[in-house]
């Protein structure tokens, strides 16, 4: 397992307001790391610190796993190593889902079949095969959600040279009922044990008990600034939460997985 991208002493303001206050992070391959934490707790942030699109105020941003790569700097060579989901993806044309999804093939140069067949088994890995030739305008909340996580995993979905590569996804589960919420986490954990070069998926989640049940590891953030990581147990304890989020809580374990269930209130 390598680390793919490292923060050190990051810090990050924009239009006059800190938004991370002196992270260190580090994302390491074939992981998946939720990040959790209250509305403006700099969750998102952190998460364009890490793709490189907001520039940091203070610190670094490290590749180490790319490094040595030649070309890693340039835009192209990034977009077929890293790929971002953001809270709302604006789409307003009138693209049909699968012309969506082939969009995140266009940083690679695989040629027009094999590009076809991974935006098939992609639209079919999220449930939405059947929608491939529908307008995308026509669609509900949660299945454009599900087109637009079809796309990031378009974009990553094979490692045709060996090197490492990351997700980074920005509340993914929100628009999806709960069968599609655990079917999305079951198919994400699937794509990291698969991956002979080392994918790690950073999240944002709401959901502690979806956190929880399938992240490797936890970020717990407070007012821009880390108040916690590590392992789930390590993370998800009562001092943490309660004191994170200002209400009571408790712990059950899963009947199957035996991981921590989360209930909250007295």
């Amino acid at each position: 397992m390598s680390v793919i991208l490292e923060l050190n002493g990051a810090s990050l303001t924009r239009q006059n307001k800190r938004l991370l206050n002196q992270l260190d992070v580090q994302i390491p391959s074939g992981q998946m790391t939720a990040v959790i934490g209250p509305n403006g707790a700099g969750k998102s942030s952190l998460l364009w610190a890490l793709s490189g699109e907001w520039p940091l105020s203070a610190g670094q941003r490290i590749c180490p796993a790319w490094s040595d790569i030649a070309g890693a700097s340039e835009r192209a060579w990034q977009a077929r190593h890293l790929a971002v989901l953001p809270q709302a993806s604006y789409l307003n044309f009138s693209f049909r889902v699968d012309e969506v999804v082939m969009l995140a093939r266009s940083p690679h140069n695989s040629g027009f079949q094999r590009d076809r067949d991974i935006v098939a088994q992609a639209l079919a890995a999220l449930d939405i095969a059947d929608l491939a030739g529908t307008d995308y305008t026509r669609l509900s909340g949660g299945e454009r959600q599900r087109v637009h996580l079809a796309r990031v995993l378009a974009q990553l979905w094979e490692a045709d040279d060996g090197v490492p590569r990351v997700l980074l996804l920005d509340e993914p589960t929100a628009a999806l009922d709960l069968a599609h919420q655990h079917s999305l986490m079951q198919l994400l954990q699937e794509r990291i044990r698969g991956d002979s070069a080392g994918l790690a998926v950073v999240m944002v989640l709401h959901d502690l008990n979806l956190a929880s049940q399938y992240a490797d590891a936890l970020l717990c953030l407070r007012g821009g600034e880390m108040l916690a990581q590590g392992s789930v147990d390590e993370v998800l304890t009562t001092a943490t939460l309660e004191q994170v989020f200002a209400c009571s809580v408790s712990f059950l374990q899963h009947p199957h997985t035996g991981r921590p269930v989360v209930v909250y209130g007295a």
